[in-house]
């Protein structure tokens, strides 16, 4: 735990000043007061010099004490006790010429406040010097009070940032176990969709060849979804490309290779690993949503990736029949694994006006 030089450094900004002045306030009238009662008013005072000055001395000991000897000598780490003796010695013997110079300007009227609290008139030197000792103290114990109000704020402070990491924690594993039981309730039987899609391929394979490159194609997409995660639960982002093609060629053959679409994959994505099935509902809301059938106004897909990130932008007219465009299950339970997988290394920007539709995603990696 690391502490401020400077206990209460700002104290002069904001409500702190003020609390200062009415502290001196009080402390003085108090001392006047008693003073006052004890030994009664006296004509021949000089305001300044009895008063005005010896505080500003007393004060200007009680700040310097605190925020410089008190602060330099024990640093954060760094503690020095003698260092600590010698400012004092010094900042005492300042404090004592400067009183005793004060007396000496006023002609050493008798009896003053530092003689009062001393009990008995003795000696100036050392009714001074216990002044001095007297500030010191409460300077004292006012650095240590900000000291430990300061180490009462950063024990708060770190224990509510603990709570705050242990709830994300919670929530990332949360998270995570969702995903998993999701996964798990998805890998409904997969070997007997398998063998119902072999099935029929046997059936249809002489009936229809695209027929049959679909279910092909059906099926490598399937087995892709519902295959066992790898430990560091990522794939190669070739592998993901790959069923982003196969989504196009399986649409293209539904609808007679009529769509008008344009697709772009830029880079090397043999060695880039990601979250599976992280692009897929973003090609699938295409064909969901898209108006594909104009050739003015092809759909566009682009995949690309560099050293710092993988980037998705996909652009298509909307279907004028709709009346809205959802967002869809699938976009929203993307956006929760990205944000449970990549926290803040991707940015998502989806824009769905009146005509068109927008996504840019970028992976950073």
């Amino acid at each position: 735990m690391r502490f401020s030089s400077h206990p209460n450094a700002n104290f002069f900004r904001d409500k702190g000043l003020s609390y200062h002045l009415l502290g001196w306030a009080l402390f003085i009238l108090y001392e006047v007061s008693f003073v006052t009662l004890l030994i009664g008013s006296s004509d021949t005072r000089n305001i300044v010099f009895d008063y005005v000055l010896p505080y500003i001395v007393n004060i200007g000991l009680f700040y310097v004490h605190a925020h410089i000897v008190l602060s330099y000598s024990f640093r954060a780490q760094k503690r020095s006790y003698s260092l600590f003796f010698a400012l004092t010695l010094i900042e005492l013997v300042l404090y004592l010429y400067l009183m005793l110079q004060i007396n000496s300007l006023s002609g050493y009227r008798q009896p003053d406040i530092a003689a009062v609290f001393t009990h008995k008139p003795i000696m100036p030197l050392l009714r001074q010097l216990w002044r001095g000792i007297y500030f010191i103290g409460f300077s004292s114990a006012y650095w240590f009070a900000i000291r430990n109000i300061r180490y009462e704020k950063k024990v708060l402070q770190l224990e509510k940032q603990q709570m705050a990491d242990q709830i994300e924690k919670n929530n990332l594993e949360k998270g995570f176990i969702e995903m998993q039981n999701a996964y798990l309730q998805s890998q409904v039987n997969p070997h007997m969709l398998f063998n119902t899609l072999n099935f029929v391929y046997n059936n249809v394979q002489q009936a229809s060849q695209e027929a049959s490159e679909a279910i092909i194609l059906l099926s490598e997409l399937m087995n892709y979804s519902l295959r066992e995660l790898e430990p560091d639960g990522k794939v190669s982002l070739e592998r993901e490309i790959e069923q982003i093609k196969n989504i196009i060629k399986i649409n293209q053959i539904r609808f007679s290779n009529k769509l008008y679409l344009d697709a772009e994959f830029n880079g090397e994505f043999d060695d880039v690993r990601i979250i599976p099935m992280c692009l897929l509902p973003f090609i699938e809301n295409v064909f969901k949503h898209a108006n594909l059938i104009n050739k003015e106004a092809p759909g566009k897909i682009t995949v690309s990736f560099n050293a710092e990130h993988v980037e998705l932008v996909t652009l298509n007219q909307k279907k004028t029949r709709s009346k809205t465009y959802s967002h869809g299950t699938g976009l929203v339970n993307i956006r929760k694994r990205l944000n449970n997988l990549y926290k803040d290394a991707y940015s998502l920007n989806i824009n769905n006006d009146e005509h068109d539709f927008y996504v840019h995603l970028v992976i950073k990696l």
